[in-house]
């Protein structure tokens, strides 16, 4: 859901242009199109929403989500899992390219789509196993930073909201 609607998100901003819209001209005289054809082909909204890949984000996305779900429960290590790594994003690679073939998206956009796929599925996997990424070394030396939202305040023409920030000391400090 997230991926699915970054993408959405991203292709709705930026609008561009199908590969396809490139060769519409050639179609149409193979296929003995009307002005009118071409046309309806040149409005549709989904020959305007190319970049990111949505394909390609929501592979990757599954991919780098499945990888590291399944190497942590069957406890892979070493030749194991570049085999399952080299499979799952294997085969996302290979939707990309399909989409590339059938001048679906160019190239940019796959690259966009499996970044994006990536990074969310990477993320999603970090909050669903906290546990698997302890604390990082410099937080523990310098305390972390925390953020907290406080309730709304009444201003004059409506409402106010308020963040506080506090840095933490670190453990060994607090005695």
């Amino acid at each position: 859901l997230v991926v699915g609607g970054l993408t959405d998100l991203v292709k709705s901003v930026v609008g561009r242009e199908r590969p396809e819209l490139e060769f519409v001209d050639e179609i149409a005289e193979e296929d003995n199109l009307s002005p009118e054809e071409i046309e309806e082909i040149l409005e549709k909204e989904a020959n305007h929403r190319s970049f990111t890949s949505g394909h390609a984000s929501g592979a990757f996305a599954y991919a780098s989500y499945l990888e590291r779900a399944i190497a942590r429960r069957t406890g892979m290590r070493g030749p194991a899992r570049v085999a399952l790594f080299s499979a799952l994003y294997g085969y996302a690679g290979y939707i990309g390219y399909s989409r590339i073939e059938n001048d679906k998206h160019y190239l940019t956009d796959v690259v966009a789509g499996a970044a994006l796929g990536v990074w969310v599925g990477r993320t999603c996997y970090r909050i669903n196993h906290r546990d698997e990424f302890p604390e990082r070394n410099k937080e523990k030396q310098r305390g972390a930073i925390s953020a907290r939202l406080n309730p709304p305040v009444p201003v004059p023409g409506g409402l106010a909201l308020m963040v506080s920030f506090e840095r933490r000391r670190p453990a060994a400090s607090r005695r």
